[in-house]
């Protein structure tokens, strides 16, 4: 991605399509973090179910 100074960002693009893309950009950012609490809460499931099966067996023998 190629980085470009802000002064030549804002000549070629107008404050409404700035607006707009910064208003697509949020919507990204809120995707991916309810994406990554999604998987942090599905880890977190999965070692409390393995920690349960481990606990199990351990009464088991």
């Amino acid at each position: 991605m190629k980085t470009v100074r802000a002064d030549e960002f804002t000549s070629r693009h107008s404050e409404d399509s700035i607006r707009s893309m910064a208003a697509r950009s949020d919507k990204h950012m809120s995707f991916l973090l309810s994406t990554i609490d999604q998987i942090d809460e599905l880890e977190h499931r999965t070692n409390c179910h393995v920690k349960r099966s481990i606990f199990a067996d351990c009464l088991l023998m």
